[in-house]
């Protein structure tokens, strides 16, 4: 350890005379306050007023730390007492400053900051005492975990960087000792503690150009005194992770210095030399972790969190090796599908199989669809080929033994280079499809070919060719060739649909197209749009059955999203969906739409049940299926199924940041708010415009009592959407109105705002009933809901809303409960 105090302002080298900086070590030391008992007698004394100490847990280079009597509160603390020669070099107003700001966490995964103050020369903070053990015993113990265990630990310390980087606070010193171990997760302690020194150290001649950190897990940049920003926590994880599977960090070396130097000049390690069953996709995960470039690194906290999790859905699935030789970054997807088809034209065949080992895939169970590329001159007909994208997921999601992911995420990967490898991390499948589609006149040609993932090898390709009236044939073609390629265990009802040949009226079938295109934008112009394609669908060929399906799920989706009152929609969309299932009664689509009338709308709760669980039985990835009824499930109050099902549809969806809004509502339901919050703001870092997301975060943090956080949400999307240019005036107004009224007025402002918004467009009765309630204007709030109720309005989920407890007690509720008559 290099004492603060005596410091020089040199440069060590290290063997290979690369220039290092002086560090200041947050390393383990046998010297603590308790060798000194005068200190100790009068740290007693500095805070007997406050807290009786009881003895020691442990000392470091920084501080001690003792057990405590926490005597306002009566109950057991952690107090940490910086060396007194720390707190004196480092200063304890700036001390206190910053770590006021790291007090401001909470989350699940981060040891809450409960005290901190200065005594009698005494600089301290106090934490609760944790039941476990820190990484550090666990290590120490079992010296490596198992994939799994290490993967979820890893996954809950993202979690917490990934909520304090966005609270602007960086760690600076994630390592096993600062990871505590309680009740089967992770949780991260002394957040600020490292950025309050080092916030002090430009102040201070003494400590000017030091580093703070640990050897072994501090960022290339970090040891070398630059300045750092989240993916240095980033990197500090990967380094924690690595040690968790290897039993060793990935530079150890006999001293700080030799560490160091390793750390620069040797390349970043593979996990896998140290430990072979370590899945390549963990590796790779890792590896970008660790990467001494942090241009070149994994950008976020929560990106690593994501990719830990797609590596560790990955390793359920068992992939196999093939005999090659040594492989570089995967190739492009543009050059290898250019490949692929000179390959088919050249031979002119009509089919071709190559594999790398000259075998066939072995227990691919999960696929991605990649987005086709575009081959015809007409951009025009790019809905086309989205179209023949959509329905070719469609067919393959109705394998029972395939996981296919739905269509919102893989087309964030349309022209785009990212090789196939990064793309199997990123969305947790064992295979992908990539495919072309070339259309001239009334003539269609789909090439397509499956990639293994890890290793990236070619397994199955082939093209296709029919008129438009043969696409449905072509469909259930490629979908059957890729069951027999993946040997995929197929129902006698999965193969009789895949073996009907089928022809549909070409104007038909394009109009369904461009309906699904328009469906596909997720706006209610959207939706209105797509409405008028499928009927003109319908008009030219009465009986085809997608059509009718597809009609009911835009109706519906436009009452759902407030383009409409629900019964302006749920009859007409009842009635698609049941003229859809007459002409074909194995669309899972028009029964999960059905499911949801049956929930939302007429509150036949069995009903409802019993079509999820068929259309998720007829589509089992079928994301929307599995979130819809996670929603009826939380309507019954049965909210571990409903979160269970939310997190499937998410797995399913895994790049949709929909997907985490619907977790984070069934986390609402359970009264989980806090982590509810941690799924918006991951919702919100996928996509910052998503105003569902955004809204249902401002109802979290106002349900809290946190109205600061709330406002400044409100207000960055006013100014963001602007409305009719009057976003910025809109924000004052709110801002004027909390300001003057606190909690009251911020509610008044919404109230305003839905009263001048529903002279302009449909506003739900459930939306004022929530704002009436959270005014505790009760008679008004319940005169809402019986709107709501005579419109059949958002009613299906009243038992459960938190926003509705302070209507609980009232008669007029409980009848209103008694009415829907809940599943008990």
């Amino acid at each position: 350890r290099i004492d603060p105090a005596a410091a020089q302002p040199l440069r060590s080298r290290t063997s290979s005379g690369l220039s290092l900086p002086r560090l200041v070590l947050l390393m383990g030391s046998k010297r603590g306050l308790e060798s000194l008992p005068d200190l100790l007698d009068r740290l007693k004394h500095a805070l007997a007023d406050r807290y009786t100490i009881e003895k020691e847990l442990g000392s470091g280079a920084m501080a001690t730390v003792y057990v405590a009597e926490d005597l306002k509160h009566h109950r057991p603390v952690a107090i940490k007492v910086l060396r007194p020669e720390v707190a004196a070099t480092v200063g304890p107003d700036r001390f206190l400053r910053e770590i006021a700001i790291a007090a401001q966490l909470e989350h699940p995964h981060i040891l809450t900051l409960i005290d901190s103050g200065e005594s009698d020369g005494f600089v301290y903070y106090v934490m609760p005492v944790v039941e476990g053990e820190s990484l550090r015993d666990r290590l120490r113990r079992e010296n490596q975990l198992s994939v799994e265990e290490a993967i979820e630990i890893a996954r809950d310390v993202a979690d917490a960087l990934s909520f304090a980087h966005r609270n602007e606070v960086v760690h600076r010193d994630i390592k096993p000792e600062n990871i505590l171990l309680a009740n089967g997760h992770a949780i991260v302690a002394d957040f600020g503690i490292a950025q309050a020194v080092c916030a002090s150290c430009g102040d201070n001649t003494t400590l000017a150009g030091a580093s703070v950190g640990t050897p072994g897990y501090m960022s290339p940049e970090q040891a070398m005194g630059d300045e750092v920003d989240p993916r240095t926590d980033v990197y500090s994880l990967g380094a924690v992770l690595y040690e968790m599977l290897a039993g060793s960090a990935p530079y150890a070396a006999e001293n700080a210095q030799a560490t160091l130097a390793r750390q620069v000049v040797d390349p970043v390690p593979s996990v896998r030399k140290a430990r072979p069953d370590v899945p390549k996709a963990l590796d790779a995960a890792v590896r970008k972790a660790l990467a001494k470039n942090p241009a070149e690194r994994t950008e976020t906290a929560a990106a690593f969190a994501e990719m830990l999790g797609r590596a560790s859905a990955a390793t359920a699935s068992p992939s196999f090796e093939v005999l090659a030789g040594p492989r570089g970054r995967g190739s492009s997807r543009r050059t290898r599908t250019a490949a692929l088809l000179a390959v088919l034209l050249l031979a002119g065949v009509g089919w071709w199989w190559f594999s790398v080992s000259g075998t066939g895939p072995s227990r691919i169970e999960s696929l991605a669809v990649l987005p086709f590329s575009h081959l015809s001159a007409d951009p025009e007909q790019q809905y086309f080929v989205d179209g023949m994208h959509d329905a070719l997921i469609t067919e393959l999601a109705q394998i029972h033994t395939l996981t296919v992911i739905s269509r919102t995420s893989v087309m964030r990967f349309r022209d785009t280079d990212i090789s196939i490898p990064e793309i199997g991390i990123e969305l947790s499948v064992d295979a992908v499809l990539e495919g072309s589609v070339f259309k001239v006149g009334d003539s269609v040609r789909i090439t397509a070919q499956l990639i293994g993932v890890v290793p990236e090898r070619h397994l199955w390709a082939q093209t296709y060719d029919g008129d438009l009236g043969d696409v449905l044939r072509l469909h259930s073609e490629v979908a059957r060739a890729i069951a027999r390629a993946i040997e995929a265990e197929l129902t006698p009802e999965e193969t009789e649909r895949l073996s009907t040949v089928r022809r549909v009226d070409p104007a038909a079938h394009d109009a369904f197209l461009q309906g699904r295109f328009h469906h596909a934008k997720g706006t209610v112009a959207g939706y209105e749009t797509a409405i008028g394609y499928y009927s003109k669908a319908i008009e030219k060929a009465p009986t085809f059955a997608p059509a009718h399906a597809a009609l009911a799920l835009s109706i519906h989706l436009l009452g759902v999203s407030g383009g409409l009152p629900a019964h302006d929609t749920e009859p007409r969309a009842r009635a698609s969906a049941e003229r859809a299932l007459e002409l074909d009664d194995r669309l899972a689509e028009a029964r999960a739409v059905l499911a949801g009338i049956k929930s939302m709308y007429e509150w036949d709760w069995v009903g409802a049940e019993r079509d999820y669980r068929r259309a998720i039985e007829l589509d089992p990835s079928s994301a929307i299926a599995h979130q819809w009824y996670a929603y009826h499930l939380s309507s019954a109050g049965r909210h571990e199924e409903a979160i269970a099902r939310a997190r499937r549809g998410l797995e399913l969806d895994p790049l949709n940041p929909m997907g985490r809004v619907v977790v984070a509502d069934q986390l609402v339901f359970a009264r989980r708010f806090e982590r509810a919050i941690a799924e918006l703001v991951k919702a919100l870092e996928m996509d910052p415009t998503l105003d569902r997301a955004g809204e249902l975060l401002e109802w979290n943090y106002a349900q809290l009592g946190r109205y600061d956080g709330a406002v400044a949400l409100r207000r960055e999307r006013l100014i963001r959407t602007n409305a009719g240019g009057s976003g910025a005036a809109a924000a004052e107004a709110l801002e004027a109105a909390f300001s003057a009224s606190g909690a009251r007025g911020y509610w008044r402002w919404r109230l305003e705002r839905l009263q001048r918004d529903a002279t302009v467009r449909y506003v739900a009765p459930s939306e004022f009933a929530a704002v009436y309630a959270a005014l505790g204007e009760k008679d008004a709030a319940l005169e809402w809901l019986e709107e709501a109720y005579q419109q059949r309005d958002a009613m299906e989920l009243l038992d459960v809303w938190p926003g509705h407890d302070p209507l609980r007690s009232d008669p007029r509720f409980e009848d209103l409960l008694r009415r829907l008559n809940f599943p008990q």
